[in-house]
């Protein structure tokens, strides 16, 4: 999902939740996948990663990987740079690295541990955003457990973490803004309410 959206939405992601038992081998895994994701021309198909916007956007994207290297963070994937093009980067390490604090906007994705599950929601909300999430869960009933915790204001269980229909509430919390759209939620937003009383009996009063 990070991947395939770089540069045409708004978005923010991190992956807490692999515990550590089977941390190692789901960052491989994750790894060996996005190894696959082929990045070109996208009017080619089996193109996965078009280019991004310009050459500055991924310059600074480059900056924010230098950046959570010095603040610990571990390159587990060196992803390639040509022009505006870059392949996949994945880094490992906790929730204060810049790539897992900041909008990236490109093809970087932060794996964080946790100890626990409550440990997963809990640096899952630990950020300022909170427009769409996704859990992944062996049981839906879990997922959906999980995912009443999460400050967001849609999440997705054992999907994508970005999705939209016309006749849901679309919209975020904290810093991602405020309302809802889509269905009744969009007409209320060209919607204006008016109270109107009328006494059918002169009303009382102490004077």
């Amino acid at each position: 999902q990070t991947f395939l959206r770089i540069h045409h939405i708004c978005f923010y992601e991190q992956l807490p939740g692999s515990l550590p038992c089977k941390f190692d081998e789901f960052v491989k895994r994750f790894v060996e996948k996005s190894k696959g994701l082929k990045t070109g021309n996208p009017k080619e198909q089996d193109t996965m990663i078009g280019p991004l916007i310009n050459r500055a956007a991924v310059d600074r994207i480059l900056g924010e990987i230098e950046q959570a290297k010095s603040e610990g963070a571990q390159v587990v994937l060196e992803g390639t740079v040509d022009g505006n093009l870059m392949s996949p980067y994945v880094l490992t390490g906790n929730n204060e690295v810049s790539t897992a604090k900041n909008e990236m906007f490109g093809p970087v994705v932060t794996i964080i541990p946790a100890e626990s599950e409550e440990e997963a929601v809990r640096i899952a909300n630990d950020t300022p955003y909170g427009l769409s999430g996704a859990v992944h869960a062996g049981s839906v009933e879990k997922g959906v457990e999980v995912a009443k915790q999460i400050e967001s204001g849609m999440v997705h269980v054992n999907d994508q973490s970005v999705n939209d229909e016309p006749l849901v509430a679309f919209g975020g919390e904290k810093a991602s803004g405020l309302g809802r759209f889509g269905g009744e939620w969009s007409l209320d937003e060209f919607t204006t309410t008016q109270w109107i009383s009328a006494q059918i009996n002169p009303r009382k009063y102490p004077f």
